[in-house]
């Protein structure tokens, strides 16, 4: 499922470790705007960049 925010558009879905969920982007700058807003994201997320995925 997509969220449309006023921040950018994101995917939350469940990894493959149960106890990680990954925040998905078409849009890099989606992913920066997130962790700006919400600073806590930062000590706790890395964004990759062409997963080869969608």
């Amino acid at each position: 499922m997509w969220l449309f925010t006023i921040y950018g558009m994101y995917s939350a879905t469940q990894s493959i470790d149960p106890d990680v969920m990954q925040v998905r982007a078409r849009n890099e700058n989606h992913l920066k705007n997130l962790t700006e807003k919400f600073k806590i994201l930062e000590k706790y997320s890395e964004i990759s960049l062409d997963m080869g995925t969608d």
